[in-house]
């Protein structure tokens, strides 16, 4: 008995380090992470639509354009958001996240 008593004191002594160390995102950083994980998607379709347009055959199924445009409708939505955002850890990610997109049109010579 002495045993589940130290077992479940143990057990909550856990969950409540769990909960001090690795807080649960806030209503705007899981609305940043949506954003970042569709930014994410586009460059590696933009990166498998680059490779194909170097392959005889596939260039004409290749379409880099489509990567571009979602990337695009990712900083438009980010905008709107950072607008909104009060949370500084939030702002932070977003403002990571505006810096991504930024580089990703410089070294690709877009806009």
């Amino acid at each position: 008995m002495k045993r589940l008593v130290w077992l479940l004191v143990l057990a909550a002594v856990g969950y409540l380090a769990y909960l001090q160390f690795y807080p649960r995102p806030t209503v705007e950083e899981r609305q940043v992470r949506e954003l970042e994980k569709v930014f994410d998607g586009a460059i590696r379709a933009f990166v498998g639509a680059s490779r194909q347009m170097g392959e005889p055959g596939m260039a004409a199924i290749a379409d880099p354009e489509a990567a571009i445009e979602k990337i695009k409708e990712v900083e438009k939505k980010l905008a709107e958001l950072m607008g909104n955002l009060q949370e500084e850890k939030a702002l932070t990610k977003a403002e990571e996240l505006e810096a991504k997109i930024k580089e990703f049109y410089r070294k690709n010579e877009i806009k």
